[in-house]
């Protein structure tokens, strides 16, 4: 009995605590950007807070390798994208290219060690279906062709992370179920701003908070996810 006190002492566990500093800047995040329909220069700061904490736990928990490079450059262009598409209407393209970068840097990151195509398949047949939906409320050409680039490139991501929790037992649980939750995550968010922000179904304030929250929550999923540090006892 003495000894488990022992071990579960030298054992704490991950270090939840370091996720505080990234949940109170989700919340100031909240309250500050999502009621913004033409947020001024400085909401920046607000919009890519989460991430950058984000960004600290990864340079504090990960070894510098390739692997924590790649994740750090995808950090680094989806706050890029989060600053142009504080405005969207003026730098909607510029803003899903950002993130189209990041989204195929979490590709090579999940990689291809092994691969499923009947999941690959299943996950394209149903990035077609949430297409014929979404490109219904995306109003030119060019942003009709950058989303659909883009959601084959998002798809893409859950299916390598799918494949990795399921074929991929060497890596921990705890990383494989935490990058397939970011990842369908990811899709649900940049669904709601095809069908609630462009579609216009809910008024500006809730579309916010729900494309908000869920990015965010994918984000932090996602990295963890990739963090091999975050789980080392």
């Amino acid at each position: 009995m003495k000894g488990k006190t022992q071990l579960a002492k030298q054992s704490p566990g991950p270090p939840y605590h370091m996720l505080r500093p990234f949940a109170l800047s989700v919340v100031l995040s909240l309250l500050v950007v999502a009621p913004q329909e033409d947020p001024k220069p400085f909401v920046t700061v607000f919009k890519v807070a989460p991430i950058l904490c984000l960004t600290w736990i990864v340079l504090r928990k990960e070894i510098m390798r390739l692997e924590t490079v790649l994740l750090l450059l995808a950090l680094v262009f989806s706050m890029i994208g989060d600053f142009y598409l504080l405005w969207p209407k003026k730098h909607f393209l510029e803003g899903v290219m950002a993130f189209w970068v990041a989204q195929a840097i979490y590709i090579v990151s999940f990689g291809f060690k092994r691969v499923s195509w009947k999941s690959g398949l299943a996950a394209y047949g149903f990035n077609l279906l949430c297409l014929v939906v979404a490109l219904n409320f995306i109003p030119s050409p060019p942003e009709k062709m950058a989303v659909t680039f883009y959601s084959f490139t998002l798809i893409t991501v859950v299916w390598r992370a799918l494949d990795r929790h399921l074929l991929n037992k060497e890596i921990s649980w705890h990383r494989r179920v935490s990058g397939v939750v970011g990842t369908m995550v990811f899709c649900a968010s940049d669904l709601c701003i095809a069908l609630l922000q462009e579609g216009k179904m809910l008024p500006h304030t809730p579309t916010q908070l729900i494309i908000l929250s869920t990015y965010y929550i994918a984000q932090a999923f996602i990295v963890l996810g990739l963090c091999e540090g975050f789980w080392k006892l």
